[in-house]
């Protein structure tokens, strides 16, 4: 599917989630049932859908601008994990090792989706040092996450949850400042390219001439192959022997 077609169906699939969502949520609260487990599910289901479409968006935006690895290690995490999510929802399973992996590569498809978005942008020179630290804070905070959610019992302790916290802040810092440094690169980038457009005109200019040059050889063959040969015109000699009486 090409790209521009995927984030129109992915934007697509975004509003309509929203509004299934805050439909099941208007009516599960004016209509109030005794299956409040069948709203939920589909606030639930949703929500996962919008999420994943979200995720979805990031990465196949990013996919466009030429990137490659992250944007598709990001589309399959978030298509396993939101399925994963609608059969735990629906199927109601209860295995501890089922949600473990489902929560963990959920994490890792938001990591992904989260530097899909920042890499988007266009940093000059030595701003670009934000992309390596993002790299290291946004996957180091989803596999901490992800160690929490195996060892169970480490968000009870205080010193796991500071480092959570620690993480997170530097993962808010870092997100704000990549477009930042996208704004103050704008001059630069700029620069740059208007260097690189000269070039780009000269080779165009060269194809140009070359294609005009490869019609007008055509033209010449052609106006060539239809010439008419000269009659050739008959001499002062060849008319006098002509004139001259028999013998």
């Amino acid at each position: 599917m090409p790209k521009s077609r995927l984030s129109n169906a992915l934007l697509w699939v975004i509003v309509t989630t929203i509004a299934l969502t805050a439909l099941a949520g208007a009516i599960a609260i004016a209509m109030p049932m005794d299956y409040r487990w069948i709203d939920l599910r589909i606030i639930l289901t949703t929500a996962t859908i919008a999420g994943a479409s979200m995720c979805g968006l990031a990465c196949g935006s990013c996919l466009g601008r030429g990137h490659r690895v992250l944007p598709t290690a990001g589309l399959v995490l978030t298509s396993i994990g939101a399925v994963l999510l609608l059969v735990g929802i629906w199927v109601e399973i209860n295995h501890e090792t089922f949600w473990k992996v489902t929560m963990s590569i959920v994490f890792f498809a938001v990591a992904c989706a989260h530097l899909s978005m920042l890499f988007m942008a266009d940093l000059a020179g030595w701003y670009r040092w934000t992309f390596l630290f993002a790299y290291q804070l946004v996957f180091g905070l989803a596999a901490l996450l992800t160690v929490g959610v195996i060892g169970e019992r480490l968000f009870d302790e205080e010193g796991f949850i500071r480092c959570v916290g620690v993480l997170s802040v530097l993962v808010a810092a870092v997100t704000l400042l990549v477009p930042v440094f996208h704004f103050l690169s704008r001059e630069r980038i700029a620069v740059e390219k208007a260097a690189m457009d000269p070039v780009f005109a000269v080779d165009e200019e060269i194809a140009r001439l070359k294609k005009r040059l490869m019609e007008l050889e055509n033209k010449r063959r052609v106006l060539l192959g239809r010439e008419v040969q000269p009659v050739p015109k008959p001499t002062l000699y060849a008319n006098q022997t002509a004139d001259a009486p028999a013998r």
